[in-house]
């Protein structure tokens, strides 16, 4: 069986290994001897390296690292940067080397590419051709060296090179280069379409299925460095290459991944969901998701460039009219076969409801999707779902499955209508996901005829930072929430006044993190009742702002009171910094709090017992070391995004058959 080409590219800067993003802003990491030394353990069949510094400022080939390599490497390798004359093309292949890789030479001489054909073979000749794309949308040229755009077509200087002995031809694109978002095929594609001679892609490979779609057109070979060197959202530095298995699964065979469509409640939402759909990407040929509401202001995330954040469907929704739900409604089997099992009271409330889902199900009756191979996933148990159901049942889709958190999972606090109609979803959905073993157990419980439906998929976080150093004697005390009545902050407040009045020589501060309706009232009550200087609130922020804060902030404990909740990953946020929690044993959180690594409170605390937990976990510096060891370990071992996620993602591709 002919093995595809697929290349790991490695950039050399003053004899260390660097990765660039669009030619710029070089990243140190590390020895390119380790690097090849891994990549000689991975059985790589080839390599190209390039040095970025050679063709500057005249700076020239630094022979004694190319000696280096090669004395290392096992597989054939190919080496740019540098080379202006014959001399320094044969010393390269007398060193061992199997290619010789020419750019900016090119440009300024065509003569050397003809001589050098004649002299090594043009088998071992490779020009690398570097594109950008102009304002125009059209491709030129692009100089490195003069760091501009030249005026030559791509595709007539690729054709030049080849009528001058160029035997193969690496084509990088600028406007890719280490950003993830995939190759620019089409022009790859039509330069390979118009030469005989070999086409490599380079610039912008996020995943294997990136190879795949290079290998499936015109296009030669694939190269690629970042996939190569980093791995992961976060771009931890990792030498890996992927395996003869997967290499034969994902491109030889060419085994096709799903897509997945994920309706959300609001493009708000993406904040919570980007984690997950950072580590399952590479999963899925396409990722959709669909918010129902789209805040304009709400800041724009990157996502692989498989994931799309689409607003038309929050554009459809917003554009019916209130009239034309409620026709929709009426004109719902849902709205009829209901109506004489539900509260009077509650008629206006079902209709709003079944007219919404009509409209829903309306717009993704439209959407192009392979029925047998699309899984659509829903982020909250709400009327999304619902629609979805419906869809479900019409044999409109055939995979659907549904996360359910706090609100959205507990009767008590969920929607009388939706509630109503749980039943019916838990008859057609494939499989439910609770974050909590609390939160199944509930529904098992509560639904016993779908018990077989319910799963628990936990949620996680990522931290890559350190500890902060302890060096404050000050108790520092935070705590992050939405400021909604449930979060019950206000008896927060009352429990750091028992605490000032009873420590009075203990000196606290407080940061809560977390706006909503109730800030105003919040900080009022916190003046009233607690010391100046001792408190400070502050509105939403970024979950990068609280990790920032986090690693700078050496925290004694984060608190928690609310009276009901999923699994908060507010909890995991701290406990990956080594935070003891305090919090209620609510819901799904004595899951993840316990005495060992913070301290549990009752479902309904008072002020003194908060502030005796505070008391407690802070007075005893030894005891609360061992707490803060414990919070992370709890962390890595059940809450780490990395390792869930993963899990996640094999749950849903085993909703359909593959092999």
């Amino acid at each position: 069986m002919l093995m595809p080409r697929v290349i790991p590219t490695l950039l050399i800067q003053n004899k260390g290994l660097v990765k660039t993003c669009r030619f710029k802003n070089p990243v140190y990491l590390g020895d390119p001897i380790n690097a090849i030394k891994i990549f000689n353990e991975k059985e790589v069949d080839e390599l190209v390296i390039f040095d970025i510094e050679a063709s500057k400022n005249g700076k020239g080939i630094d022979w004694n690292m190319l000696n280096r390599i090669n004395r290392e490497a096992f597989m054939p390798l190919g080496y740019g940067g540098g080379i202006n004359s014959i001399q320094d093309i044969k010393r390269i292949i007398n060193l061992g080397y199997e290619k010789v890789i020419i750019n900016t030479a090119a440009l300024e001489n065509l003569q050397l590419i003809k001589d050098a054909s004649k002299i090594i073979g043009s088998q071992s000749l490779v020009i690398c051709v570097d594109i950008k794309k102009t304002l125009s949308g059209s491709y030129k040229v692009y100089s490195h060296i003069n760091q501009k755009i030249t005026d030559l077509d791509p595709v007539d200087y690729v054709k030049t090179l080849e009528s001058n002995g160029a035997g193969e031809i690496i084509v990088q694109s600028v406007d890719k280069e280490g950003t993830y978002l995939g190759y620019d095929i089409n022009i790859t594609n039509k330069i390979s379409s118009q030469v005989k001679i070999p086409v490599i892609a380079l610039g912008g490979a996020c995943s294997l299925m990136d190879i795949n779609k290079v290998l499936k057109s015109e296009i030669s070979a694939a190269a690629a460095g970042s996939i190569f060197v980093f791995y992961g959202r976060l771009r931890a530095v990792l030498i890996n290459y992927p395996s003869y298995e997967e290499i034969e699964k994902q491109i030889i065979q060419n085994v096709i991944k799903p897509t997945l469509i994920i309706l959300t409640e609001g493009n708000t939402d993406a904040g919570f969901i980007a984690p997950e759909l950072n580590i399952i990407f590479d999963k899925f040929d396409h990722i959709n998701v669909y918010p129902i509401r789209w805040d304009n202001k709400q800041n724009p995330l990157k996502f692989a460039s498989n994931i799309s954040l689409k607003p038309e469907m929050a554009d459809y929704v917003k554009s019916i009219s209130s009239s034309q739900k409620k026709i929709m409604g009426l004109c719902s089997p849902l709205f009829w076969k209901s109506i004489l099992r539900i509260k009077p009271s509650k008629y206006k409330s079902l209709l709003n409801t079944c007219g919404y889902v009509t409209a829903l199900c309306k717009w993704i009756n439209k959407l192009d999707f392979d029925l047998d191979n699309t899984i659509f996933y829903s982020y909250w148990l709400t009327a999304s779902v619902l629609a979805l159901t419906s869809l479900k049942e019409q044999k409109r889709i055939l995979y659907l499955i549904s996360r359910a958190h706090g609100f959205d999972l507990y009767d008590e606090r969920g929607d009388y209508i939706l509630n109503f109609f749980k039943p019916y979803i838990f008859g057609k959905i494939n499989k439910l996901y609770s974050i909590s073993e609390y939160g199944k157990n509930y529904l098992a419980k509560r639904y016993k005829n779908y018990s077989d439906k319910f799963f628990v998929s936990r949620l996680g976080t990522f931290n890559n930072f350190k500890f902060a150093p302890v060096i404050s004697d000050t108790v520092e005390i935070v705590s992050c929430s939405f400021l909604a009545p449930v979060k019950r902050i206000e008896l927060l407040i009352l429990g750091m006044e028992d605490f000032q009045n009873r420590f009075p020589s203990v000196q606290i501060n407080w940061i809560h993190i977390g706006g909503g309706t109730l800030f105003d009232s919040t900080l009022r009550l916190a003046r009233q009742k607690l010391k100046p200087g001792t408190f400070h609130f502050t509105d939403t922020i970024s979950v990068s702002d609280i990790y920032d804060l986090y690693s700078k902030n050496s925290f004694d404990c984060l608190i928690n009171v609310s009276e009901s909740e999923g699994l908060p990953v507010s909890i995991m946020e701290a406990q990956s910094f080594g935070i003891p929690v305090i919090a209620t044993a609510v819901g799904g959180t004595p899951e993840i709090v316990n005495d060992e690594n913070g301290i549990l409170l009752p479902v309904n605390p008072t002020p003194r017992e908060i502030a005796t937990a505070v008391y407690d976990i802070v007075i005893n510096k030894e005891n609360w070391q061992k707490k803060r060891a414990l919070s992370h370990k709890n962390w890595e071992e059940n809450f780490d995004a990395e390792k869930n996620y993963k899990v996640f993602a094999e749950e849903l591709l085993s909703l359909i058959n593959y092999e």
